[in-house]
C-alpha cells in the first residue's frame, strides 16, 4: 500500500527562543551578538522580517520575542540553542505559526525564537506542529494520522546535537517525537511513508433536521453506532454545530456513484436531511477546496490571522446522559449565549465546533497499535474542536462573557463521563489547560515521556507551558 518514501524538509522554521524571566536590554543585545558570532541568521526589531515572523495565528496572544533566529542550515538550528542555552532562554520552533496558544511564540513576554523558511499544510498549517502533536485530517480514518506515516525524523536536541531518530535507532525518541515532538527539540528534516491518491474523491454536506432535543440524541446515537462498526474505510466524516443547527461534512475516498451507496442509507437513518453540497475532485482540487481560496503553497511571511479561543475533546462514544447534557446546553444555553450577554456589545462573533469520527472498527487510526507513537488517542471515537472567534475588536476579557461559552460545552460531556472516557488534542491547543496540561493531552504517555525528555532535555530549554516536563531524577538515582 505505501511507496517510496517522501522527505521533507520541514524548514528551519522560526525558532522561538523564550525567557522565563525578563531580560534587561543589554542580555538581549548580547544573545543577538552570541547568534552573530556564529553567523546564525536572525531578525532585526523594528523591522519588516521581524513583524512577519512575530505575529501570532490567534491575535488575542501576542507575544514578543526576545530575539528571532532564521536558520538556513542545520548547523544555524545547532547553534542557535548553543546560544540560547548559554544564557539562559528557553527556545521554540515556530514552524507554520498556525498554534491556538501562540506556542510557537514562546507564549512568555520576551523571548527568542528561531524563524525560518517552512513547509505548508491545509493552507496555513505548517506540517512541523501538524504532523508532530498527531496530524488528523479528512483522509486519516482511511490512511491514519499524519505522524503515522513518519518514517524517520532529523531532530537537534538541548545538547545542540543533531540526530536522525528511526524506529531502530534511536527508538525512544522516534516514538515521543510522534506526539510530542515541540517539547523534545528542532525537527528539520521529515520522512514519510506515501500512499496512492485515489483517483477521485467525493466532498459532500448535508443539514440535518436535528432541530430538538429528540431529533439530536436519537441521531447522535445512531450516527456513533454507524461510525464505530459500519462506517468503511474509505468515509472520512464529521458533523458541525453552530447556531443554524447540524450538518454532516465527510470526504469519501472514491466516485459520486460509491460515496452516494454509503451516504444516503445513513442519512435516511438519522431522519433525513438537505444536501448542500456534493463535489467530486481529483486529489489536489479536494486540498484546494478544504483551503477555502487560500493557496495551498505558502511560504514566508505568514499571513494568516484570527482572535479566537479554542478548546478540544477526545472521547469515546457518548452515553445517552452525555448526548443528552450537551443537546441541554446547546439548545438552552449556547444558542443564545451571544444575546443573553448582550450581543450588540461583540458584533462579528461567531462560534462552532466540529465533531470528526476518527476512531471505530473499520478506522486507519485505531488499527494501529496504541503503544506505537506518543499520540494517546487511538480508543477514542470522536473528536471534537471547540471554536469562537471574534472578527473586529476585542475578545471579552470578562470570563462569563468569554470563555463561559466553550467551557459549558465541555462541562456538559465531561460531567456525565469517567475520566477514561476523554482526553483533549494538542494541535487545539487551549492555554488555560496548562495546570493539567500533561494529563489531558497525553493521559497514559505522561510518564513515559518525562523519562525521554529527562534524557533528552533534562534542563527544559524546549519549554511551553502545555509541553511535557522532565521527569525528576530521585536522590536514590542521582
Amino acid at each position: 500500500m505505501h511507496s517510496p518514501k517522501l522527505t521533507s524538509n520541514g524548514g528551519l522554521a522560526p525558532l522561538l527562543l523564550p525567557l522565563l524571566r525578563l531580560l534587561p536590554l543589554a542580555a538581549a543585545s548580547t544573545l543577538e551578538s552570541c547568534l552573530e558570532s556564529y553567523s546564525v541568521p536572525f531578525n532585526e526589531q523594528n523591522t519588516t522580517a521581524w513583524d512577519n515572523d512575530a505575529a501570532p495565528f490567534n491575535t488575542r496572544l501576542p507575544y514578543v520575542p526576545a530575539a528571532i533566529a532564521v536558520p538556513l542550515t542545520t548547523a544555524h538550528i545547532e547553534d542557535a540553542i548553543r546560544c540560547a542555552v548559554e544564557f539562559g532562554v528557553k527556545v521554540n520552533p515556530k514552524s507554520g505559526g498556525h498554534s491556538y496558544a501562540s506556542l510557537g511564540l514562546g507564549v512568555l513576554d520576551t523571548r527568542v525564537y528561531v524563524a525560518d523558511e517552512f513547509s505548508i499544510l491545509a493552507s496555513s498549517v505548517g506540517i512541523g506542529g501538524h504532523v508532530l502533536h498527531g496530524g488528523f485530517g479528512m483522509s486519516s480514518f482511511t490512511h491514519g494520522l499524519a505522524l503515522d506515516a513518519i518514517t524517520a525524523l532529523t531532530v537537534t536536541l538541548a545538547n545542540s546535537t543533531t540526530v536522525r531518530a528511526t524506529a531502530s535507532d534511536h527508538p525512544d525518541l522516534f516514538w515521543a517525537l510522534r506526539g510530542a515532538g515541540s517539547s523534545m527539540g528542532v525537527v528539520s528534516e521529515f520522512e514519510f511513508a506515501t500512499f496512492e491518491p485515489p483517483e477521485e474523491l467525493t466532498h459532500f454536506e448535508v443539514q440535518l433536521g436535528w432541530n430538538d432535543t429528540e431529533s439530536v440524541v436519537e441521531g447522535w446515537l445512531e450516527l456513533q453506532k454507524w461510525g464505530e462498526e459500519e462506517m468503511p474505510r474509505e468515509m472520512n466524516m464529521r458533523f458541525g454545530v453552530d447556531g443554524r443547527g447540524v450538518r454532516l461534512d465527510g470526504l469519501y475516498h472514491g466516485g459520486l456513484e460509491d460515496a452516494e451507496e454509503v451516504v444516503l442509507p445513513l442519512v435516511e437513518r438519522l431522519g433525513g436531511g438537505l444536501f448542500t453540497g456534493n463535489v467530486t475532485y481529483d486529489w489536489l482540487g479536494q486540498l484546494k477546496g478544504y483551503a477555502a481560496g487560500e493557496p495551498i503553497n505558502s511560504t514566508r511571511p505568514y499571513r494568516a490571522h484570527e482572535k479566537f479561543y479554542a478548546k478540544s475533546l477526545t472521547t469515546r462514544a457518548l452515553p445517552r446522559a452525555a448526548i443528552e447534557s450537551f443537546t441541554d446546553y446547546f439548545f438552552n444555553n449556547a444558542s443564545t449565549f451571544l444575546s443573553d450577554i448582550g450581543g450588540g456589545d461583540f458584533p462579528g462573533r461567531v462560534w462552532w465546533l466540529l465533531i470528526d469520527i476518527q476512531g471505530g472498527a473499520n478506522s486507519r487510526i485505531s488499527e494501529i497499535p496504541a503503544e506505537s507513537s506518543a499520540y494517546a488517542h487511538r480508543d477514542k471515537l470522536l473528536l471534537f474542536q471547540f471554536y469562537d472567534r471574534v472578527f473586529f475588536g476585542d475578545y471579552p476579557e470578562d470570563e462569563a462573557e468569554g470563555y463561559a461559552l466553550l467551557d459549558g460545552f465541555v462541562e456538559s460531556v465531561t460531567s456525565k463521563l469517567d475520566e477514561d472516557d476523554w482526553g483533549m488534542y494538542v494541535n487545539y491547543a487551549d492555554p488555560r489547560t496548562e495546570g493539567v496540561a500533561e494529563e489531558v493531552y497525553y493521559r497514559q504517555n505522561v510518564g513515559r515521556l518525562r523519562e525521554v525528555k529527562a534524557a533528552v532535555d533534562p534542563t527544559d530549554v524546549f519549554y511551553n507551558p502545555l509541553g511535557i516536563k522532565p521527569a525528576e531524577v530521585s536522590k536514590d538515582d542521582s
